[in-house]
């Protein structure tokens, strides 16, 4: 057996479609214009200027990490593994729980459409940000003196600056956004389908996987590969632990026997509490207590 040639390349076809309608922002200076996220927008009143949903990064086992859309994507009441456990590992009150928690939990990301003024022959495009350039958009939407700046026929252009790393004074990349100081109409830059081409931002939500699969995900499992014997489980094991739970091999030899446990084992742990520390079972009640029903 050797390479599937044929599988790599749907991959790549199906992550570059995902990417290919995303703009590339540039150091320096990029000259835009917002956009409204859907038709409903120019209809009537509404409570939103663009989509955004939650993302977990750094899933899994470090060195081999990655990234998943978090199920509340699709509302709060979606149960999520990374959520739940990010939940508890706060409620340890430890240090490195709490880093941990921080590194997992859910980032929201913000997509809005756009058009590249410098590059108009593009269409619309989707600008996908994290928080900083959100807030800085909303600053002015809200602000009187400048208002709705995605409108079609009085809104602005902005200028939209990334500063990289190098050249950042803090080490990391910043920007900035400064909208134009005169009301513009774009609608002679909107390419033919540009209806169509809004409709296609609300598509661009991602679709997060099920909770099982994002469960072997954070726990540093292929959820694409079945379970192993336990012959080639033992014989194939990592020498890194996964991100939140040991392998279920380590935590069966760890865990002491029934009788041997507390009323409380596995239900409530605190490391600075009194009889938490003083217990013999603490590191593996710890476990129990992370562990995700």
């Amino acid at each position: 057996m050797g390479v599937d040639v044929k599988r790599i390349k749907e991959k790549w076809d199906r992550k570059s479609a995902k990417r290919a309608d995303r703009i590339d922002l540039q150091d320096g200076d990029n000259y835009l214009r917002l956009l409204p996220p859907s038709l409903e927008y120019l209809k009537e009143d509404v409570d939103y200027i663009n989509f955004e949903y939650p993302m977990h990064y750094k899933l899994g086992i470090e060195g081999n990490t990655t990234s998943e859309p978090c199920p509340k994507v699709h509302g709060r009441n979606h149960r999520c593994p990374v959520c739940e456990t990010v939940y508890k590992l706060y409620a340890t009150k430890d240090a490195d729980d709490k880093a941990l928690a921080s590194r997992i939990r859910g980032k929201t990301r913000y997509i809005f459409n756009v058009i590249d003024l410098n590059n108009v022959e593009k269409g619309i495009q989707i600008l996908e940000t994290g928080s900083t350039i959100y807030n800085a958009v909303l600053k002015f939407v809200v602000n009187p003196k400048y208002c709705d700046i995605l409108d079609l026929d009085k809104g602005r252009n902005i200028t939209l600056t990334k500063v990289p790393e190098k050249e950042s004074a803090s080490g990391f990349v910043t920007y900035d956004v400064i909208p134009d100081p005169d009301v513009t109409s774009i609608k002679e830059h909107l390419p033919k389908e540009w209806k169509e081409q809004i409709l296609k931002l609300k598509a661009a939500m991602p679709v997060p996987k099920s909770y099982d699969d994002i469960k072997k995900i954070l726990e540093g499992e292929d959820p694409s590969t079945e379970e192993t014997t336990t012959a080639n489980a033992e014989a194939e094991e990592p020498a890194e632990t996964a991100a939140v739970a040991e392998p279920a091999k380590k935590k069966a030899a760890a865990k002491p026997a029934a009788t041997e446990n507390p009323t409380c084992y596995g239900q409530d742990y605190g490391p600075k509490k009194e009889e938490c520390v003083a217990c013999a079972v603490k590191v593996p009640c710890r476990e129990e207590y992370l562990k995700i029903d």
